[in-house]
């Protein structure tokens, strides 16, 4: 038997697989954890409980899953977005974006979102207007009624359905937000103020319009267009003459092009009508897939069969090349009662049309017909990219909704990607290159060698066969983070200098269990984000509800998973505090706690679903990770919106916030007194104003003179009568008191939390004041106190987990894998930690004492403790922690026996 002692210093390599138990050789092995659950790998190298979740609100429709976006207005506002079952509503600063009800009122201009009552009724704006009649716009789909005064969200519709939210694509500029889908036209999300947003889709134009001046009655008719700059065989559109109306709405060709005129090739408008005014004319601009006509119907309206054609009702087509019934040849006419295989020509009797006979093609504009929407984009180079299918649309320099093509630097330009295979853009993202991803790969677009793209300078090439899937991908540093094809692999891509290119790195392959479920349909990721503050981490959403986080410093070589985990019963036994003793001491503010051991609670394997992510920055503060959650309350199913709350505390353990979904009650500062009368009812003097209110519970402590004021955490006054510095303790008799000397202090207090009803027969973790309270059973939205607080945090319990590897070391006989050892002492280095549980798995832990049961204390140092090890081939060690406070740890050191 040989005695050794195992240090574990690092654990930024987060969590490993099984595969990797036995790979004790393996450099990064002592710096990795066989779980790593609600904690966080810091990049110094220790392990930190991960802070708890901030209750903003629920989503729109607990029945329907949602989709969260980050929108970045400026560089110090930045909003959450929910997208909704049709719906969209915004956060900031905390909390949800709200309005006021009104009375309705006539002639008056409503902005969609509006809220106002009306007979009794509460209703929301959904199209803007001017109002009329009630009844009127309310049978017009103007307004919907709402739940009443508790539904105060601000929200806008929207088309987008709950199936098709985790495939929109966001595109941000400034203050716009570009937003794509390839079964929704494309749409621009505008703020104007904080209760001012504007969803519509965008009409991409392909061409300026030029003005027509004239048109000659003559063979060939012969356009008056002042600098035009068409050229000879250009495709143009004739639209909007007075007049000369049989020009309008077809397509011709340019012949002898002068300065200031133009010929329509073929055209003899010798019996036309004579041109009076106005008209415009532009270059082709449908010029979107080709749908192929199968026939033509003589009727009135004419019925044009064209298999899945995808053009909803309303789109602007132009026909061509049909055999037969050329009268449709090379003209513009809009849908009307589409199904999948056919549409109407609106308004166009072809009863007296030549019988179609074969062929003819259909185009609408681009971005216009449904499977012919960009599925995504980027901005890249002053321009706005965007892809279809295989095809990669840029827009003109610095005009990003302007698709004008041309041969001069800033015009637009399309690319088609050169595949083997029919491989679909399924992001964009930019770098120092535009990046392609695909299911087949990954590619690198740009202008020739280093210089930027232009109409006659663009190369795209293959960089890695690594397909992927839609979800956009994140820059981490200067590498790009994806999911691989399948969605289980995070891929990181970076420039290799021996290549020249870029390569791709698994950076799961250590962890490859990290995005697995329970099942096929449970594994997998979902959603991602990245936060950058106040380190780097890249988050997953596991579509089984578990949220992924990949901390990652390339300069400090650390790459590390960790899972979070929300709304488990804990497994492991718990102390909770039975009764409290209120002492008084020089701070007056010393408890004396009853602890009980409660058992532990039976292996719990199911747990909350984090179902979105979405990361906003907060300048000079840490990102905010926001989150939607489907959780189970009193027997059903609801869905919340959450943020993490940040974790430097600023090493205060009051205003550590380790609960989930949890809300504080903020009593605010002390406020320090000048003078207490000797009267009925006493009248306490502040040294400023107050801020208090009648009503309120407040604690005075310190007050020197008349102790009898004084109180411990059990007792409070109740506010009466203030004025700016002063107020009355209402019913107290202080005539006989000893004099008022000096000092003391005022503080607002309560011992109940209300506003809890999100929570509802849940029992919920309680940190008061920086003690933990026993946990309570939220009834009718509220918890009752057994003593008084003014600092008060309270929800859902969560429990860290760090197990490291297994602990193995080299003997004078070689390798300590195999044999059996046995743990007899262990010591664990904190940095400013309360409480803790350790033993060698989940059913066997001691409690670690922390401090003498008085009011606890952050510990920074060294514990260490006789360890209850079974003698095994294992020597495993299981840390946890009971209660809401913090715990980071930096070592683990192990004394070991090895048979």
């Amino acid at each position: 038997m040989a005695k050794t002692r195992v240090v574990l210093n690092r654990f930024n390599s987060g969590e490993f697989s099984g595969k990797m138990d036995a790979l004790v050789d393996y450099q990064r092995y002592y710096n990795a954890c066989r779980i790593m659950e609600n904690a966080i790998p810091i990049p110094q190298g220790g392990a930190m409980r991960r802070p708890g979740t901030y209750y903003v609100g629920a989503m729109a429709d607990s029945t329907k899953k949602g989709k969260l976006a980050p929108f970045h207005f400026s560089t110090v506002q930045a909003y959450v977005l929910e997208f909704g079952n049709y719906t969209l509503r915004f956060y900031k600063d905390g909390g949800q974006i709200v309005m006021a009800y009104a009375a309705w009122q006539t002639t008056t201009a409503y902005a969609i979102g509006a809220l106002v009552t009306e007979s009794g009724h509460y209703y929301r704006c959904r199209i803007a207007h001017t109002s009329g009649t009630f009844a009127t716009d309310l049978a017009a789909l103007k307004w919907e009624e709402t739940a009443g005064a508790s539904d105060l969200a601000y929200e806008i519709p929207t088309d987008y359905a709950e199936a098709d939210l985790y495939d929109l694509k966001f595109t941000p500029s400034n203050d716009v937000l570009y937003i794509l889908h390839p079964s929704y036209p494309p749409a621009k999300l505008t703020r104007t103020g904080h209760t001012a947003w504007t969803l519509a889709d965008v009409t991409f134009t392909f061409d300026d319009p030029e003005t027509i001046t004239g048109a000659t009655q003559a063979n060939p008719c012969v356009l008056t267009v002042t600098g035009h700059g068409f050229e000879a065989g250009d495709e143009v559109i004739v639209e909007s003459i007075a007049g000369m109306t049989q020009l309008n709405n077809r397509l011709f060709r340019v012949s002898a092009p002068a300065t200031n005129t133009l010929a329509l090739k073929g055209v003899d408008s010798s019996g036309y009508g004579a041109y009076s005014s106005g008209g415009t004319i532009t270059r082709n601009p449908y010029i979107g897939q080709a749908k192929t006509i199968t026939g033509i119907t003589k009727a009135n309206p004419a019925v044009v069969s064209c298999a899945d054609h995808g053009y909803p009702d309303g789109t602007v087509v132009l026909v061509r090349d049909v055999g037969g019934m050329t009268e449709v040849n090379d003209r513009i006419f809009t849908t009307a009662n589409a199904t999948d295989d056919t549409f109407e020509l609106s308004g166009v009797d072809s009863s007296g049309y030549t019988t179609f006979t074969t062929g003819g093609i259909v185009r609408a504009k681009p971005f216009t017909a449904t499977n012919e929407y960009p599925s995504c984009g980027c901005f890249f180079e002053q321009r706005l990219l965007l892809a279809l299918n295989q095809t990669v649309w840029g827009s003109r320099t610095g005009d990003y909704e302007n698709f004008q093509a041309g041969t001069l630097d800033d015009h637009a330009f399309s690319y088609i990607i050169a595949s083997d295979k029919v491989d679909t853009i399924q992001w964009m993202i930019a770098q120092d290159y535009c990046m392609l991803g695909t299911a087949g790969g990954i590619w690198r677009l740009s202008g020739a060698g280093d210089d930027p793209i232009t109409p006659s300078s663009v190369n795209c090439r293959k960089q890695t066969g690594f397909g992927v899937t839609g979800i956009e991908p994140e820059m981490v540093d200067d590498t790009i983070l994806f999911i691989q094809r399948g969605g289980r692999r995070v891929q990181e891509l970076g420039y290799s200098l021996e290549k020249d290119g870029y390569i791709a790195n698994d950076m799961s392959v250590l962890a490859d269990h990290i995005a697995k479920g329970a099942t096929q349909a449970t594994s997998g990721i979902s959603d991602v984000d990245y936060q950058a503050e106040p380190f780097s981490i890249f988050w997953g959403v596991r579509r089984d509800g578990q949220l992924l986080g990949f901390i990652r410093n390339r300069a400090q070589q650390v790459a590390g998973w960790c899972r979070i985990v929300t709304g488990r019963a804990s497994s492991v036994a718990t102390d909770t505090v039975e009764s409290v003793v209120s002492t008084e001491t020089e701070s007056g503010e010393s408890v004396v706690l009853t602890l009980t051991r409660t058992p532990a609670n039976p292996a719990v394997d199911s747990w909350d679903e984090i179902e979105s992510i979405a990361v906003i920055t907060n300048e000079s503060e840490e990102d905010e990770v926001w989150i939607s959650v489907k959780r189970l309350i009193n027997g059903s199913y609801v869905r919340y919106i959450e943020y993490f709350k940040p974790h430097e505390f600023f090493s205060s353990l009051p205003d550590y916030f380790g609960v989930d979904s949890g809300l504080t009650f903020d009593g605010g500062d002390a406020v320090a007194i000048s003078g207490i009368t000797k009267a009925n009812p006493a009248v306490v003097t502040t040294t400023a104003h107050h801020g208090f209110t009648n009503g309120q519970k407040i604690r005075i402590i310190g007050v020197e003179g008349m102790t009898e004021a004084n109180q411990g955490l059990t007792e409070a006054y109740t506010v009466a009568n203030k004025t700016d510095d002063t107020f009355e303790l209402s019913g107290i008799d202080s005539s006989a008191w000893t004099a008022y000397t000096s000092g003391g202090t005022a503080r607002v207090v309560t011992n109940t939390i209300t506003g809890l009803g999100h929570l509802e027969g849940k029992t919920v973790d309680i940190l008061m004041d920086g003690a933990r309270h026993p946990a309570s059973v939220v009834a009718s939205g509220a918890v009752s106190l057994s003593w008084y607080g003014n600092l008060i945090h309270a929800g859902l319990p969560y429990a860290p987990i760090v197990q490291p590897m297994k602990a193995e070391v080299s003997t004078d006989s070689g390798s300590s894998i195999g044999k059996k050892k046995r743990i007899f002492k262990l010591g664990v280095r904190f940095f400013e930690s309360f409480g803790c549980l350790w033993g060698p798995d989940k059913d066997k832990l001691d409690i670690v004492p922390f401090g003498d049961g008085q009011t606890p204390e952050l510990f920074t140092g060294d514990m260490e403790y006789p360890f209850d090890g079974p003698i095994d081939t294992a020597g495993d060690i299981y840390i946890t922690q009971s209660g809401p406070f913090p715990m980071t740890i930096l070592a683990i050191i192990a004394d070991m026996e090895v048979f």
